[in-house]
Parts: structure tokens; C-alpha cells; sequence
């Protein structure tokens, strides 16, 4: 449970003389007999407000990321602002920030036109990790990057032979389960 209040004034610090409790609530730190801790409505106030022993400057996460409050009830991602800080002016919605080195609480990044770009990227670098050719491509099937001259990309990105085998599994399974099904019917009776 909370500290009592037993100084009798409203703890936002607005000066106010509080009621006495008349139930002890544990959530809202009343004791029975005792001063509430705030007049109603007070204590969301005193949350907005630098001197509540849980503010920390208006920043929040969410997802890995840093928000920033810039208005009540408006929060901004932190490196949105520092990006149109560096540019001077705003940046469209369109524009996506890739943090490159992965993590997303650091402000080390680069500006992307689009979506696509950002993806592009992403895909770059993970080439890049796992085989040493940021160009190569993985194939879908057997999950082994190549070059792609070597690879079809259509509808995917795959070797020819591993789509090829990987049809000819699932016509066997596909086989496999008309047959059993086929086997396990009891004789019809005459």
C-alpha cells in the first residue's frame, strides 16, 4: 500500500485541503480516517507534469522505439525528429528510416525515399551477413543463397531444380494421403 497521506493537503501541490477517507482503497492509497492523497481529478494532472516521481521527460517505447512527447496526448518517434532536424524541414510519411546496425534505440540511421528502399536494404544486408554478396539471392526452397543468374525470379526466388523436386514431393504426399485414404474404408457390406 501507498504512504498515508497525513498532512491533509492535496499531494499535487496545488495547496488544497483533502477529504477524509471513508474506506480504505489500497489502488487509490486511502486508509480509513486517514486525508486522501489528492482532490479528485487531481492526480492525472500531476502525471503530466515534471514533478510526478515517474516522469522521465516525456519519453516512452514502443516497439524498440523512443517517443517523444511533443504535445499532450501526441507522441513523436525520436529519430523522425532528429532526421527532419538534420534535413530542416519535415519529412513525408512515405519516408522510412533504416537503423543500420539493427538495433532501434539508437540514433544512428539512413533516410529512405520509400518502403522499398528500406526493404531493399534489409535484404542487402542480410545477403551480405550470410554469404558475403550483398547481390546474391536466397532460394525459397532450399534457403541456400547463389548468384542470380542461377536463380529464376518470378513469383518468388528459387532454384529451378528445387522447385521442380519440391512438386514432385507434394504430388507424392498428395498421393500418399488419396491411397491411405483409399485403405482404410471397411468393405461395404451386400
Amino acid at each position: 500500500m501507498k504512504e498515508v497521506n497525513r498532512s491533509g493537503l492535496c499531494l499535487c501541490g496545488c495547496g488544497q485541503k483533502t477529504q477524509i477517507a471513508t474506506r480504505t482503497d489500497a489502488r487509490k492509497g486511502w486508509k480509513k480516517g486517514f486525508p486522501q492523497q489528492f482532490i479528485m481529478h487531481h492526480q492525472k494532472y500531476l502525471k503530466a507534469k515534471e514533478k510526478h516521481p515517474l516522469w522521465n521527460g516525456g519519453k516512452s517505447t514502443c516497439t524498440g522505439y523512443v517517443k517523444i512527447r511533443v504535445e499532450k496526448h501526441r507522441y513523436l518517434l525520436e529519430h523522425r525528429i532528429i532526421a527532419e532536424r538534420i534535413i530542416g524541414h519535415p519529412i513525408p510519411a512515405t519516408v522510412a528510416i533504416h537503423h543500420y546496425n539493427g538495433r532501434d534505440n539508437n540514433n544512428q540511421f539512413v533516410i529512405c525515399q520509400d518502403n522499398a528502399y528500406h526493404k531493399l536494404l534489409h535484404l542487402r544486408t542480410n545477403a551480405l551477413k550470410a554469404c558475403g554478396h550483398p547481390t546474391w539471392r536466397r532460394c525459397y526452397f532450399c534457403r541456400l543463397y547463389d548468384d542470380p543468374k542461377n536463380l529464376i525470379i518470378k513469383n518468388g526466388v528459387y532454384h529451378k531444380k528445387c522447385r521442380a523436386l519440391n512438386g514432385r514431393v507434394r504430388y507424392r504426399k498428395k498421393l500418399e494421403l488419396l491411397n491411405h485414404g483409399a485403405d482404410d474404408r471397411e468393405p461395404e457390406e451386400i
